[in-house]
């Protein structure tokens, strides 16, 4: 059972990409990329019934994105971007105990702003995870398999400039998870 440990490392400036590579975004676009994926297993693991045992994990960042569509309608200007996952994070809740391996992905961004045919949106501060629990098959196929994700907006700023209707908030924080639940004695 032939065991590998893989890592892939890359970076690219959007500006220098051939043209036609930069033409399938139909606009300009510019900015750097970073990434980063490793992955370790065996062969064995790369069957159904047991590729939740692979450890893969990765991570992109970006600096200075910016992309201006052809027809000027779409522009979106990102100052620092993050994005990680894995297949093997875990947890240690309030009691010490560590969690069942997880599947899981974040974006998190400092500041962005995007203008989509006349609504221009000015992000700071944002934070998006999710994950599910990465425990292998299951036989029971009505069992919950636990799931969940977060958000957190520091500020977003949403105005029309067809018609000057705006929203701006700050703050936000939103939480969803589904597991199963201990029955109360």
């Amino acid at each position: 059972d032939p065991a590998f440990d893989a890592v892939v490392k890359g970076r690219v400036s959007l500006a220098k990409l051939p043209p036609i590579i930069a033409d399938m975004a139909k606009g300009y676009i510019a900015g750097r990329l970073d990434m980063e994926l490793r992955a370790r297993g065996t062969a064995s693991m790369l069957t159904a019934d047991r590729f939740h045992a692979l450890d893969v994990r990765g991570r992109l960042d970006g600096d200075d994105l910016y992309y201006l569509s052809n027809d000027t309608a779409v522009m979106a200007d990102v100052r620092h971007i993050d994005f990680d996952f894995g297949s093997k994070l875990q947890r240690r809740d309030s009691t010490g105990t560590m969690s069942a391996p997880t599947l899981a992905a974040r974006i998190m961004a400092d500041t962005a702003n995007v203008l989509i045919d006349g609504i221009t949106m000015r992000l700071a501060d944002l934070r998006l995870g999710a994950g599910i629990e990465n425990a292998g098959r299951r036989r029971d196929t009505t069992a919950i398999v636990p799931i969940g994700g977060g958000i957190s907006i520091g500020r977003l700023n949403i105005l029309s400039i067809t018609d000057s209707a705006g929203v701006r908030m700050r703050d936000m924080k939103g939480l969803c998870l589904i597991h199963i639940s201990e029955p109360t004695r």
